[in-house]
């Protein structure tokens, strides 16, 4: 046994509650060590070398590619609506061209997500203002419009549009767009974590797919939980869990490769994009 524990990372939002559902700290393996993080958080500890396996952002695995391989079957994706990657305006999107746009510093993904959208969309740039997105911007008259992700973006669905009137949907967006589903996060594990805990790592995924069978036989339990939490009912909570996907379909790789080949094309990453499993 390795001295040092294998660290897996767990986005600390409901969207991945099916995955890790039947993953409890008591049944764990003991040399597996779970962390629960926001995705931006997560991001930088696998890359930092922090953690060895991790739910990221799309957009972290494109850009450090190199470093890591993706875990097959495993995503956070959406074909069409996702439900809780939002944009909210006071004005017409067509209208935010160098205007102030609000987002969230907990998704990478998402923001350039946002500006490959505007500018294929609307031939438009907003100003992107990094900063916390919480329930008191629905009260700042400073605020024009913001990018909205996760459990708040769930928590904001039955006030936001009372001020701002005008509601985009990215998942919604992106296949209006391209047709294809996107995907928001994927699993992938650091190359030199594979190497130095070959057999840990192995069973850490085993143990994620086996969570995620159980996890996607229990969405009614989920759901229930999900609402006392968010104050949401049950039937909009199973409806999220349901139009989510968690595998990581041909269709699904296909819309995650037109996603690099944008971030590429505009300069948001340095390289082009390899993808890597781990087999």
């Amino acid at each position: 046994m390795q001295n040092k524990p294998f660290f897996l990372g767990q986005i600390a939002f409901i969207n991945t509650w099916p995955v890790y559902y039947g993953l409890h700290p008591e049944s764990c393996n003991p040399e597996i060590q779970i962390i629960a993080r926001p995705p931006s958080a997560l991001n930088a500890m696998l890359h930092n070398k922090e953690i060895d396996l991790s739910a990221i952002s799309a957009a972290e695995y494109a850009l450090h590619f190199q470093e890591y391989k993706l875990i097959p079957h495993l995503s956070i994706s959406s074909c069409g609506e996702v439900g809780s990657v939002c944009w909210y305006s006071r004005i017409p999107f067509s209208d935010l061209h160098h205007q102030k746009f609000l987002v969230t510093e907990d998704s990478l993904t998402s923001v350039w997500l946002s500006k490959i959208l505007f500018q294929k969309m609307l031939g438009i740039s907003p100003d992107f203002i990094p900063g916390k997105v919480t329930m008191d911007v629905l009260s700042d008259t400073d605020c024009k419009a913001f990018l909205c992700i996760g459990d708040q973006a769930l928590r904001m669905q039955n006030q936001a549009q009372k001020s701002f009137p005008y509601y985009m949907d990215l998942g919604k967006a992106w296949y209006t767009l391209t047709q294809k589903p996107f995907v928001f996060g994927v699993w992938a594990a650091r190359k030199d974590s594979l190497q130095e805990f070959s057999s840990v790592a192995k069973k850490a995924i085993e143990m994620l797919y086996r969570s995620k069978e159980q996890g996607m036989k229990s969405l009614d339990i989920l759901s229930c939980k999900a609402a006392q939490i968010l104050n949401l009912s049950y039937d909009s909570c199973l409806s999220y869990f349901q139009h989510l996907q968690y595998d990581l379909s041909p269709e699904n790789i296909e819309g995650m490769k037109l996603f690099f080949h944008d971030l590429y094309d505009h300069s948001l990453i340095p390289k082009a994009v390899e993808i890597e499993f781990w087999e």
